[in-house]
């Protein structure tokens, strides 16, 4: 799953400052609860696609449905997931769809956990909740 330099520096579920930091810069708290939610929503189907892509051996929608994930976590501080789907690009770089599919299963574990953490209740003070 996490190799190298990536296993080392293991990353928390969730940054919640940086979604303080989204609030932050966006001035507007609903617009971030939606995006949240919206990620939340779409993350199920993301992973699938991701899956699909692996078992497939197509390299394209992999990297494109991994790339939007990594994006999307790292907007809102989902490190860790960040982390997998890095571990995933690299792999599929390298030509790797064992190691690939190796960080698929992982995505597929840490989605649950991103979920639940993501759905318990929200401090008032994001910046101030436990990473």
């Amino acid at each position: 799953m996490l190799e190298g330099a990536d296993a080392r520096a293991v990353q928390p579920v969730v940054k919640w400052s940086s979604m303080a930091s989204l609030s932050e810069e966006t001035q507007n708290d609903d617009a971030v609860q939606r995006f949240m939610s919206t990620f939340l929503a779409m993350l199920p189907g993301r992973v699938s696609r991701i899956l699909h892509a692996l078992r497939a051996q197509d390299s394209a929608v992999a990297m494109d449905a991994v790339l939007s994930l990594k994006i999307t976590s790292a907007m809102i501080g989902a490190l860790r997931m960040e982390q997998l789907c890095h571990c995933i690009e690299t792999a599929l770089t390298r030509g790797d769809y064992a190691a690939a599919e190796g960080a698929g299963a992982g995505i597929v574990v840490h989605s649950t956990v991103l979920a639940l953490a993501l759905d318990a209740p929200w401090p008032s003070d994001l910046s101030s909740r436990p990473s």
